[in-house]
């Protein structure tokens, strides 16, 4: 009976998540108009490009190893953190070529190269983390911690569309 409990609490904590995404979706594309939440979403699916390519499946070998007890959960965190912080170097490295002006110091290429790093290996840290609390049938924390930042960022992006008014930017959309 403990199979079908688990499987129906995922699906519950995954669509509370999913309803969590949804609407922070909407409240971008209403509060920051179709040319940012275009220009953000594109930004985003390259970013999501980057996590793919970079992240080699690593999260597979976690759940994997994790699940069936072939490795602790202290080396394979050990893994994760050392793996995300070898991309953040690519990162950086990739940025200070096809940027060359992020060393004179432009505001919106830092505030860009901030943005990529921290939601890059932001992610991978979360779906690696997420995979050990899965493999121990932990399903509720990561996702209440993914819908907690979800509400978060609404209440962000609602207050800073009231404060800026109609003054949003590439640059106001970045800081957020």
């Amino acid at each position: 009976m403990r199979i079908p409990i688990t499987r129906l609490l995922n699906i519950l904590w995954r669509g509370l998540y999913i309803v969590s995404s949804l609407l922070l979706n909407i409240a971008i594309a209403r509060y920051f108009g179709a040319s940012l939440s275009g220009w953000l979403f594109y930004t985003i699916s390259i970013f999501a490009l980057i996590i793919q390519g970079g992240g080699l499946s690593l999260e597979s070998g976690i759940l994997y190893f994790a699940a069936g007890k072939k490795m602790s959960e202290s080396k394979l965190a050990g893994i994760s953190l050392i793996w995300t912080l070898l991309i953040s170097v690519l990162i950086w490295f990739c940025f200070s070529i096809f940027y060359p002006e992020h060393s004179a110091g432009s505001a919106f290429t830092d505030s860009m190269m901030a943005f990529c790093l921290f939601y890059v290996c932001g992610n991978m840290m979360i779906t690696y983390f997420s995979n050990l609390f899965f493999a121990r049938l932990k399903f509720s924390i990561p996702n209440l911690v993914g819908i907690l930042f979800n509400l978060l960022l609404l209440v962000v992006i609602g207050y800073t569309s009231l404060s800026e008014g109609n003054r949003l930017s590439q640059e106001t959309v970045v800081h957020i």
